[in-house]
C-alpha cells in the first residue's frame, strides 16, 4: 500500500471523449458566466444611450416676434 505501481490502464475512446466533452463543458459555462456578467452592464449602457433625447441645437436663431 506505501508503494504504487503504475496501472495498465486502457482508456477507450468512450471515456476519452466523455473527459474531452466535461473538460470542454466547464470551461465554455466558465467562459459564457464571464461574458454574461461583462454583456448585461455594456447594453443597459448602449440602450440608455439611444434612449436619451438629442439636445436642441443652440445656434437656431429666435423668430423675429420674440426679439
Amino acid at each position: 500500500m506505501a508503494t504504487t505501481v503504475p496501472a495498465q490502464a486502457y482508456v477507450g475512446p468512450g471515456l476519452g471523449l466523455g473527459a474531452i466533452s466535461t473538460a470542454l463543458g466547464v470551461v465554455g459555462a466558465i467562459l459564457l458566466g464571464i461574458v454574461s456578467f461583462v454583456w448585461y452592464p455594456v447594453k443597459r449602457l448602449v440602450r440608455a444611450a439611444r434612449r436619451k433625447p438629442a439636445a436642441p441645437a443652440q445656434s437656431d436663431p429666435l423668430p423675429e416676434s420674440e426679439l
